[in-house]
């Protein structure tokens, strides 16, 4: 097994943005990537490839696929040059990403935990595809092949390979081809059967 946390660890060296106020504060602490076939690392792009069953573990997701592309932002690079004008970033949600791009490729499962800000109960959500895009500059989060999304009991699925589902960082759901939604029904209680 390779491990490549290191490699993470560079990437955010490199990014010297500072970090953002969020309405609510998302867990910290090291990113580690595992992979057990292989790992290739450009010194001059920063671009890593893992290989083989590939699994990443953040404190506020995970992610399992076999192969895993990670792309910064030129920005990020150690000794790029910052741009004259400052550039605004598509997404309030994606400022302070050092991440161009990071694509996940086969058999995709994406987990992450959230609090509900009503409830303050913990959701479950999972996230299943043949590929997963994510967008630094916007964050969105692009599923192709076969997409699936479940929150508890509640599933959101394609109906044909060629559906896409398009999550951003709010938690909107874009969908384009055949879908369906399974909504659950909490059970009913003693009171609403009279």
């Amino acid at each position: 097994m390779k491990r490549a946390a290191f490699f993470l660890a560079i990437l955010c060296a490199a990014a010297q943005a500072e970090p953002q106020p969020s309405p609510s504060p998302t867990p910290s602490g090291p990113t580690e990537i595992t992979a057990d076939t292989d790992f290739t690392f450009s010194q001059k792009t920063r671009v890593g490839v893992f290989e083989g069953n590939v699994r990443v573990k953040d404190p506020s997701y995970t992610i399992t696929c076999d192969k895993l592309t990670v792309v910064p932002k030129k920005e990020a690079l150690p000794g790029a040059k910052a741009s004259p004008t400052p550039q605004p970033s598509a997404s309030p949600a994606a400022e302070g990403s050092s991440l161009e791009k990071a694509t996940a490729e086969g058999h995709v499962v994406i987990v992450q935990d959230k609090v509900d800000p009503k409830t303050g109960k913990v959701e479950h959500y999972i996230g299943k595809a043949q590929k997963a895009v994510y967008d630094g500059n916007t964050g969105d989060v692009t599923l192709t092949g076969w997409p699936e999304i479940r929150q508890g009991d509640n599933m959101h699925v394609s109906l044909a390979e060629s559906t896409v589902m398009i999550i951003n960082r709010a938690g909107t759901i874009h969908t384009h081809g055949p879908s369906q939604s399974l909504l659950s029904q909490p059970p009913e209680s003693p009171s609403q059967n009279r």
